[in-house]
């Protein structure tokens, strides 16, 4: 390796650049497909006359019409392919024609010519490099992770019609564009006014072994009143730098997300380490995690603002209702002294002459006063004051009020989406009066509030012991309530958090839908500019004839798997059969020798020389620049498992202070992340994964949660005694692809999933292209639909009750004209979509631009009331496509099974991330959110270390049966194979990490597994 290559960006580990610009292996379908020729081409290969010549040019253009590139090819690697093409294109005198790797340099550049006609692409060139340079200097903007950025550049290549450079480019282009845009981020920090630079400075400095910087790192625990004072205190120790600092950012010009990964680097650095950065870059890191961590304080406290409020109210009609059984429970206990009363009141006992006062002392004696009354309005039928329960427990509550709630109003900077808003004036109100010293006896609410208050309000609102005044800790929980409810609608919000915002502060400029065209153009997604144009035309058109085929299918009796029955009144009804086919192979692997799952995800690594990929999260001031590769296995293991570091020590030959440095330095979310998409890739790439393909050519994905504890609190942990008893815990949101975790994010339990499916399939960063994704009831919302078909995904998720939502879907024409057993419900109404096209495909682009996470906004447009019309458009496109899957879902049963089958995928999936993450009680220990997040990505590059093991033996399998019998049949028995076993991997005991380079007795275990295919066939 020269000293250039050191500085250059490593953007792929070997195997990935190996992968990438290997020629693609095809089966003999694909090869069919690909190797054909159109007149066109014909007549390019009528014009070249040597047969080594021809099929030279046969093979770049089958390899070209798949990858849209070129390919040093050699013919060990590609015999198949010969074979192929010179049994369709040679004859029998043309049997002695060899490949020959190298032709003349005219020959091969007239072929590339040729090839790059056809297909109206372009050759990388020097004088393309510009615009390249241009973009993607935009991307690391948007992008600032190679990964990110490396895949955002394939899409512009791709639609600008393009070849992809050699690796030695692409890495000089992007030392180039980093180095630049590391210049620009210098050059404006630097000319920021010293006065901020001081104070950035002081939050990183050293007092007494205490920094700033640590101090406010530190995540919410819970909701509890000393979390909430602590997460005050920090919001006020940084407010005025954050008022700063939103100058400065517009002025970087980066995205939302460029700005939180930057804000990443100084959360995972100490501030030791941020100190020895250059002035700029320190400057950088820590305005940007200013920036984004006070956003994080406020979300913090409106959600602890949201949910006291709401235990509040549940507390608050729990105590009415045992006040309301107290009041009847009481009054039944009253019932004989009525009876008595009664029966005194018209017996002969009473005296007619006897004074009215001496009468009623008696009368009342039997039966109080207060009891009469309370008793003629329980049998007259007026009910018991529930409402006035409800605000007696709030006037109670007052301490806690201004414990919990009280400090967060003062804290927290609202705003309303229209001015001289009655919820502002309330908010404003009360900071007035707390953020001075008041004597709440002499409270008195403001008339111009008071005009505004309903009676029955003003009722509610008065004091229980003064009931001519209006009670302060009423009034100030009415305020609560208020706040409550309309964030909760999206009309009152915070710009200054990152849940909390305007939809429309979370939405990029306006302006930028002029240039959806040029956008679209750049990142590849062409649907985007013609949403409400073309594509939705093509929707209606697919629409009205998914409505045809399915009802003229059944009416055909083509679909034999909808039975019909008609009852006694001729009423008909329908209902599906699901065809799960035959379970896949789960004690395949059962018999094999055993392997302690150390040695099993080392052999996975070594082969793919997955340990460079473990960068240093510094760039400069390094002693270690690459660790040993068995530290990093035992840090990896000690996260995955959940068990620290110190008790891999306890458990193994690896030292703990070795262990600490190297999962300090080495163990983060991008390391893992980009270790697991290497291992996903070369899963994907595996021959046998072919057989694994639910639908031919394309790759069904799956997301769904799974439930885990947490033993450390922290604000993303909630309660759910359904998941956890009395503790609390997280969700793992996972994406499952051909057995394969493709990607994977931590969500509280308390969220839904559908809002974060957009944004796991977005993320997915490996080379696996996710074309259709499907999931439970919990990943359909009324957006998703729209935004993955934006993306060219097609969303596929299952219907629990599918006659049900049969009776919900929508047609092109009015429902009169459509006939048969299924009926639509409503004409879809297209002039509303057409009217919100500007807004729709402002969020569309927000989408893609990443100008806030994606589940902020899918949730926001999936729940919030406020953007009533363009809400209303997007749901009615996002019926359309509901409609054509429901119509699919009854007419394919060959559907129903892909779905089912991709669904128990993940099933799988879930029991062994389940007995990896039970090594250790099955718990997440990590204290901050960070630290579970990377808990979850190691956990999931074990998982897949696990299944590339499986798959390697598999693959061998699949080979060797390829061979005997073919490849049809040999996919045939694959696919009814899982790789996703374990029983075969020791997780516990005592770990020896050594150098010893394992091999796999790859033909003794493919022996041992081909014998067990053949005792399951002779059954």
């Amino acid at each position: 390796m020269s000293k250039n290559d050191l500085w250059r960006v490593q953007l792929l580990s070997d195997a990935e650049v190996a992968e990438l610009y290997a020629p693609p292996k095809f089966d003999e379908i694909e090869r069919e497909y690909y190797f054909s020729l159109n007149d066109s081409e014909n007549k390019i290969l009528g014009k070249l006359i040597k047969p080594h010549t021809k099929l030279h040019f046969i093979l770049q253009l089958g390899y070209f019409r798949a990858n849209k590139m070129f390919y040093k090819i050699s013919s060990e690697t590609i015999a198949s392919d010969i074979l192929h093409i010179k049994k369709r294109y040679f004859s029998d005198k043309d049997d002695d024609v060899k490949f020959q790797e190298k032709l003349p340099k005219d020959s091969l550049f007239q072929q590339k010519i040729d090839i790059l006609r056809l297909f109206q692409y372009r050759e990388w060139s020097n004088e393309i490099k510009p615009e390249i340079v241009a973009h993607l200097r935009d991307l690391i903007k948007l992008y600032p992770k190679g990964n990110d950025t490396l895949r955002e550049l394939f899409v512009f290549l791709k639609g600008k019609r393009i070849t992809v450079p050699s690796y030695r480019t692409l890495q000089d282009l992007f030392t180039e564009a980093f180095s630049f845009e590391m210049e620009r981020l210098s050059q404006t920090m630097s000319s920021i006014p010293k006065n901020i630079q001081e104070k950035l400075s002081e939050l990183i400095k050293n007092d007494d072994g205490f920094t700033q910087l640590n101090a406010i790192r530190s995540d919410q625990k819970d909701f509890n009143y000393s979390a909430l004072r602590d997460e005050v205190k920090k919001a006020c120790s940084i407010s005025e730098i954050y008022t700063l600092s939103k100058t400065i950012i517009p002025s970087l010009k980066l995205s939302t997300n460029a700005v939180r990964y930057y804000a990443s680097l100084a959360e995972h650095y100490t501030a030791s380490r941020v100190r020895k950065l250059k002035n700029s870059l320190q400057w950088l890191y820590t305005i940007c995690f200013i920036f984004h961590r006070y956003q994080s304080f406020m979300n913090n406290l409106i959600t602890s603002l949201m949910v006291h409020v709401k235990l509040l109210m549940r507390d608050a009609t729990d105590y009415a209702k045992l006040k309301e059984a107290e009041y009847i429970n009481g009054i039944t206990m009253e019932f004989p002294k009525l009876v008595q009363f009664l029966k005194w009141f018209s017996s002969d006992e009473v005296n007619p002459d006897v004074r009215y006062q001496d009468f009623s002392q008696v009368g009342f004696e039997i039966l109080p006063k207060e009891t009469q009354g309370e008793m003629a309005d329980y049998i007259a039928g007026i009910a018991f004051d529930y409402e006035g329960a409800k605000w007696e427990f709030y006037e109670k509550s007052s301490r806690k009020i201004s414990l919990y709630l009280r400090p967060i109003l003062l804290a927290v900077n609202f705003g309303f989406y229209k001015p001289d808003s009655h919820v502002m004036r309330l908010i404003d109100f009360l900071r007035q009066l707390y953020n001075k010293p008041h004597d709440l006896k002499n409270f008195t609410v403001p008339d111009d509030i008071i005009e505004k208050l309903s009676k029955k309000t003003i009722k509610e609102l008065r004091s229980s012991k003064k009931p001519e005044g209006i009670n302060p800790a009423r009034f100030e929980f009415y305020t609560y309530k208020k706040i409550y409810h309309e964030l909760d609608r999206g009309r009152l919000f915070c710009n200054d958090s990152i849940s909390y915002c305007d939809l429309d502060y979370d939405l990029v400029s306006d302006k930028l839908v002029d240039q959806a065209h040029t956008i679209a153009e750049q990142f590849g997604y062409k649907k985007l500019a013609v949403y409400c144009d073309e594509r939705l035309e093509q929707a209606l058109l697919e629409l009205d004839a998914a409505w045809q085929r399915t009802n003229g299918n059944i009416e055909s009796n083509i679909n034999k798997d909808i039975k019909i029955k008609v009852d006694e009144k001729g009423n008909m009804t329908w209902q599906l059969t699901y065809d799960t086919g035959e379970n896949e192979e789960s004690k395949f692997f059962s018999g094999l020798p055993k392997i302690d799952i150390a040695d099993a995800v080392k052999i996975v690594c070594d082969k793919l020389n997955i340990w460079p990929i473990f960068t240093h999260l510094k760039h400069r001031y390094i002693k270690c620049k690459q660790p040993e590769s068995l530290a990093l296995l035992g840090a990896t293991l000690s996260s995955a498992f959940g068990f620290g570091t110190k008790h891999m020590a306890d458990i193994s030959n690896l030292s703990y202070n070795h262990l600490r440095d190297v999962e300090n330095d080495f163990i983060h979310n991008e390391n893992l992340l980009n270790v697991s998409d290497v291992v996903s890739n070369f899963i994907y790439g595996l021959p046998v994964n072919r057989a694994l393909d639910l639908i031919e050519s394309k790759i069904v994905g799956d997301c769904d949660g799974q439930k885990f504890e947490t033993s450390s609190h922290t604000i993303q942990s909630r309660y759910s005694s359904k998941y956890f008893g009395t503790y609390k815990g997280i969700s793992v949101y996972s994406l499952i692809a051909n057995n394969i975790a493709v990607n994977a994010k931590n969500i509280g339990p308390n969220e839904y999933e559908g809002h974060n499916l957009f944004d796991v399939v977005y993320g997915n960063n490996t080379d696996i292209p996710i074309d259709m994704i499907t999931g439970d009831g919990h990943s359909i919302n009324q957006v998703n639909f729209v935004a993955l078909d934006v993306i060219d995904v097609e969303f596929i998720p299952s219907i629990n009750d599918i006659q049900s939502e049969a009776g919900n879907l929508s047609c092109v024409y009015e429902p009169e004209k459509y006939n048969g057993i299924i009926k639509p419900h409503k004409k879809v109404n297209v002039a509303l979509i057409k009217s919100e096209k500007r807004g729709l495909i402002r969020i569309l682009l927000s989408l893609i631009l990443q100008e806030n996470t994606q589940a902020v906004i899918v949730r926001k447009l999936s729940s919030h009331k406020r953007y009533s019309r363009l809400q209303a458009a997007l749901w009615e496109y996002n019926k359309i496509f509901n409609s054509i899957h429901i119509l699919n879902v009854i007419n394919d049963v060959h559907l129903r099974k892909v779905i089912k089958q991709a669904r128990n995928r993940t099933e799988s999936y879930h029991q062994m991330q389940r007995a990896i993450r039970k090594v250790h009680r099955g718990v997440f220990g990590g204290r901050k959110i960070v630290d579970n997040a990377i808990c979850t990505q190691a956990s999931r590059f074990v998982a897949n270390c696990i299944v590339a093991y499986n798959t390697m033996l598999l693959n061998a399998v699949y080979l060797r049966l390829v061979k005997k019998i073919g490849e049809e049949k040999a996919k045939k028995i694959m696919s009814k194979i899982s790789p996703v076993a374990w029983r075969h991997f020791i997780f516990t005991g005592k770990y020896r990490f050594t150098d010893t380079q394992f091999e796999i007795a790859l033909d003794e275990f493919v022996d041992m597994l081909e014998q067990k295919l053949s005792d399951c066939s002779s059954r």
